[in-house]
């Protein structure tokens, strides 16, 4: 309601992250942060960040001259505001991208006074001064860190320095013969630095409602490389807890492109799954927080508890530059199905702003097609949708194969206290498997069970009927 104090925190709050990083990536026409949309609704907001998400050290700032070289006498000068730099190809005219070098200088005004991270990537051999004296020696050639694991890892010094103060910089990158990518990025940050996590909390604990953005960015989701961990980076989870702790009236938004883990599931009052939503998330958010607009989505790919509960982890990444993909067919919920692991969240699952109840759903056909029909019941007391999933399981379990995979599902929405009936179309094809020694589409004689529910989850299915097939004549 307008008037009521809303504490809006964590670091994807006023920086939300749209879409993915990487080569995909594109520059939208507009891009709202929650920050701005939920300051138009007529709340008072009191934002903090309380902590920072950097894969890396922000790039420094400043004002610098690149001198160009290469193998050949190339020579040309850019300017530049910051040193963060990929190089997929010649960075100026005249100059051979596969043998090429910098010398960048100028100068850099730290903002605070007292202890600062400095840190240096490079693809190649480069060295960074800071005032005549070196900080960071990259001579001897890293890699297996950024730039597509082409780069060295992030080195980081800390050196002191004073507000307002300007410091001479000299970065040396060696001219190499080099066929691939080239980059070098140089970062700056103050060592406290963004970690406001004391003042989140004080914000919640005055606010009648917390808002907790928590999630991800280009540089921990992109191309060219794989997540090591399910972790929320930085101390997000600690910012979620202390946060829950202080108001229980504390909703969470995860604003990230794959599952994270989610340890303080059980203290917060709600959790909204909004994943890399594009240029209207703060838009978006505020419809569904304000309850103009329900979060009717379900879940596309199945939460698990943690990474060690993943298809793909006890083998990955193998060995010898080798990887099997051992978990064959049982992939996404069928994994869970098939060992018994419970994830936070099965595919399939969602919630509104109402509740559903299911009737007595039927079956007509056989596996040559089949349609389902099912009763849906709006029980709560405002208009919503829900997704009525069908699934099937063959007559026979086979090792390595699913136990039952979905094979339908219609999206209906109903006013308080309706009845609607969701209908899904089951084709031949649902029924049937690929066959290898055959290469051909194969469909097991005998009874085929048919299964709806809101979720994949075995506890929320409940029977529809069966359709046979015919024995092989």
């Amino acid at each position: 309601a307008a008037g009521t104090s809303l504490a809006l925190l964590g670091p994807n709050s006023d920086r939300g992250q749209v879409q993915g990083g990487g080569s995909a990536r594109v520059r939208p026409n507009r891009a709202v942060m929650p920050l701005a949309a939920l300051q138009e609704r007529g709340v008072a907001v009191v934002h903090e960040p309380g902590c920072r998400i950097d894969k890396r050290l922000p790039a420094m700032r400043g004002d610098f001259s690149v001198e160009y070289t290469d193998a050949r006498g190339g020579y040309a000068t850019v300017t530049s505001d910051r040193i963060g730099f990929t190089w997929m190809d010649a960075p100026a005219e005249g100059i051979e991208h596969a043998s090429m070098g910098a010398r960048i200088t100028g100068t850099f005004t730290p903002h605070a006074s007292g202890p600062w991270q400095v840190s240096m990537t490079v693809v190649g051999s480069a060295v960074l001064r800071l005032d005549g004296a070196v900080v960071v020696d990259l001579t001897s050639p890293q890699t297996g860190g950024f730039f597509f694991g082409l780069g060295s890892p992030e080195i980081r010094a800390t050196v002191d320095l004073a507000a307002g103060v300007p410091v001479a910089v000299e970065v040396e990158v060696a001219v190499e013969e080099r066929a691939q990518l080239r980059g070098l990025i140089v970062g700056a940050q103050p060592v406290d630095d963004g970690d406001t996590i004391d003042a989140a909390i004080a914000a919640a604990r005055a606010a009648a409602v917390a808002v907790v953005v928590v999630g991800t960015n280009a540089d921990w989701e992109t191309e060219g490389e794989d997540r090591t961990t399910m972790a929320l980076p930085g101390r997000q989870d600690e910012l979620v807890r202390r946060v829950a702790e202080a108001n229980p009236r504390t909703v969470v938004v995860v604003n990230a492109g794959s599952p994270v883990s989610m340890p303080w599931l059980g203290e917060v009052a709600a959790v909204l799954q909004v994943w890399f939503p594009g240029e209207e998330m703060g838009n978006a958010l505020a419809d569904m927080l304000f309850g103009d607009a329900e979060p009717g989505g379900r879940l596309p790919v199945t939460l698990p508890a943690r990474l060690e509960d993943t298809p793909a982890f006890q083998h990955y990444p193998g060995s010898d530059l080798v990887t099997r993909y051992a978990e064959g067919l049982l992939i996404g919920h069928r994994w869970y199905d098939a060992t018994g692991i419970d994830p936070v969240f099965p595919f399939g699952h969602g919630l509104g702003y109402t509740t559903w109840d299911f009737g007595e759903a039927t079956v007509a056909g056989d596996t040559s097609g089949a349609v389902v029909r099912v009763p849906v019941r709006n029980s709560g007391t405002r208009a919503g949708s829900t997704v009525v999933q069908v699934y099937v399981e063959p007559p026979a379990y086979e090792p390595g194969r699913p136990a039952r995979t979905l094979r339908g599902f219609a999206k209906v929405a109903a006013a308080p206290g309706e009845t609607t009936v969701a209908e899904v179309h089951l084709p031949a094809r649902s029924f049937a498997r690929w066959d290898e020694a055959t290469r051909a589409w194969v469909t097991p004689a005998g009874d085929h069970r048919v299964l709806v529910g809101p979720s994949s989850a075995a506890g929320a299915l409940r029977p529809a009927g069966v359709c046979r097939a015919p024995e092989p004549a």
